[in-house]
């Protein structure tokens, strides 16, 4: 499975640089505000199309696209028709990065390639000799999809509830101009259409741990946008700068700050004790009150830790929990999993979280905390609930 990993997230990334590249973001914009004339459909759409590319590109690489888009989906009240005092453009826009963050976050329950913690999972139960047949990409959309899109109405709900102050009754989103797709984007929207079906399907049939010859293939296939030329141009599709240009450099160096703040807090030994008495206290528990005790410590973990340390610990816990019991370790481990990507109020919680963090205004900091406290319990109760009645049905089906 890690060759099929590695197609999986490497064909993400390209996808990524060939729509920006290509300014791909424009048509994006445009299909997004075609039928949102009010502020509040304007953040569905917005939260929709965000959750709907972390189901094929990593989301943390999905808020490196949607982010550049809010000051076009709220434009200063000079560029729109609606009156200075009834529209509060900072407020809207912290709203709108907020329901960019919520849903590229929700989008890493939807699919495997969603979150890097979903990759995570998967070699932990390699390494502990756990048997993951059972997830494949399209297996995990099974399950992965209806929690997702559940969860992005609730959180979307609670966002218009507590944020419906900065919210104008009619949108200001402006299009970028009438511009049909070209050729060259068309182009670049099939090869991005065969690098992710192709990874894909590779990934739902690779049961080899490594090999070097289907790694040589998946290279081959994601290096192929480098010899195909555009239309007019001597260019090709992607350019080896292309890998680099436009990248928020100030997101990552918040994003690296994160993972630094998150080892020192480690090796401080705080969170042992913890999860040594966890292991200790739940296996006398009822396995629903377990469970979601396990979820619920695990969002808000991720809060002061960032997801993949806490994952990691916690796979622990529930490892030694089910020593001690009969519960099924692959759906508690995949709860951890869906719990580690679920933590909304921090900006240190998640990879995608700290990015688009680190490239807004720091206003988005109280409106995180308080709103994010909300979603964060309302998806440790919905992850615990799907995780206890239907995700084992479907992963043993």
């Amino acid at each position: 499975m890690t060759t099929g990993l590695i197609a999986l997230y490497g064909a993400g990334f390209v996808a990524a640089r060939i729509i920006a590249r290509l300014k791909l973001d424009k048509p994006l914009l445009n299909h997004i505000v075609r039928y949102a004339n009010t502020s509040r459909r304007t953040l569905a759409a917005t939260m929709t199309g965000t959750l709907f590319l972390s189901m094929f590109i990593p989301n943390f690489i999905t808020v490196l696209l949607m982010i550049p888009l809010v000051p076009s989906l709220a434009p200063n009240p000079s560029a729109s028709d609606l009156p200075t005092q009834q529209y509060d453009v900072s407020g809207y826009r912290i709203t709108l990065t907020l329901g960019i963050i919520y849903a590229a976050n929700i989008g890493g329950i939807a699919s495997l390639v969603g979150s890097p913690a979903n990759a995570l999972l998967l070699l932990a139960l390699d390494s502990q000799q756990i048997a993951a047949e059972p997830l494949t990409f399209l297996r995990w959309l099974v399950f992965g999809v209806p929690m997702a899109l559940v969860l992005l109405g609730l959180a979307g709900g609670i966002l218009v509830l507590t944020r419906r102050d900065t919210l104008p009754e009619y949108t200001a989103a402006c299009r970028s101009g009438n511009h049909p797709v070209n050729h060259d984007q068309r182009t670049g929207l099939l090869v991005i259409t065969l690098l992710l079906v192709g990874a894909i399907i590779y990934s739902s049939y690779d049961a080899d741990p490594f090999s070097v010859v289907p790694l040589i293939g998946v290279a081959v296939a994601l290096l192929s946008p480098f010899a195909i030329p555009l239309r007019g141009e001597t260019a090709r599709l992607l350019r080896p700068k292309d890998l680099v240009d436009g990248l928020p450099w100030r997101g990552f160096s918040f994003a690296a700050a994160v993972i630094l703040i998150a080892a020192l807090i480690h090796q401080a030994g705080i969170v042992p004790p913890l999860l040594s008495a966890l292991s200790r206290n739940l296996p006398s528990m009822h396995p629903m009150a377990t469970l979601t005790l396990l979820v619920t410590i695990t969002i808000f973990l991720t809060e002061i830790l960032s997801n993949s340390v806490t994952a990691i610990g916690m796979w622990a816990v529930a490892l030694a929990v089910t020593q001690h019991t009969t519960a099924d370790i692959l759906p508690l481990m995949v709860a951890i999993s869906f719990a580690s990507t679920s933590a909304f109020m921090s900006p240190i919680s998640t990879p995608a979280t700290a990015l688009a963090f680190g490239e807004s205004s720091k206003k988005t900091l109280q409106p995180m905390l308080t709103v994010g406290l909300w979603v964060n319990l309302i998806a440790a109760a919905w992850i615990s609930l799907c995780a206890y009645t239907w995700i084992p049905w479907v992963l043993h089906a």
